[in-house]
């Protein structure tokens, strides 16, 4: 397995990961009153925790991946492309991540939007 390959396997990963989390707790997903939503996690913390990991590395793993695969490519006018999309990958990332640690934290001030701006 090449760098290339290994980079694709790391992006892809990330994806199920993140897919995973849809997995381990979607009732929670699927209604929009928070204090039912509080209820399933108060009933159900081991996979909320589950879930929010999955998120976590679902976000985080891609922008990995895309890091080695700009790592690949680098060189030439292209090469400084890729990088810059690395970077603007792993940012997006980094805020993704942020809000589900914002989550975790307070799921309620969270969804109520007390926490972070709507």
């Amino acid at each position: 397995m090449n760098i290339t390959q290994f980079s694709g396997i790391v992006i892809s990963a990330g994806f199920v990961l993140y897919v995973a989390a849809m997995v381990v707790a979607p009732q929670l997903y699927n209604t929009s009153d928070i204090d039912q939503r509080m209820g399933i996690i108060t009933a159900n913390q081991t996979r909320w925790n589950l879930s929010q990991i999955f998120f976590a590395l679902g976000a985080g793993l891609p922008a990995a991946g895309f890091g080695i695969l700009a790592f690949v490519q680098r060189g030439g006018l292209t090469g400084w492309l890729w990088i810059l999309g690395a970077v603007a990958f792993a940012a997006g990332s980094a805020i993704g991540v942020w809000l589900v640690y914002r989550q975790t934290l307070d799921p309620a001030a969270f969804w109520e939007g007390t926490e972070i701006p709507k």
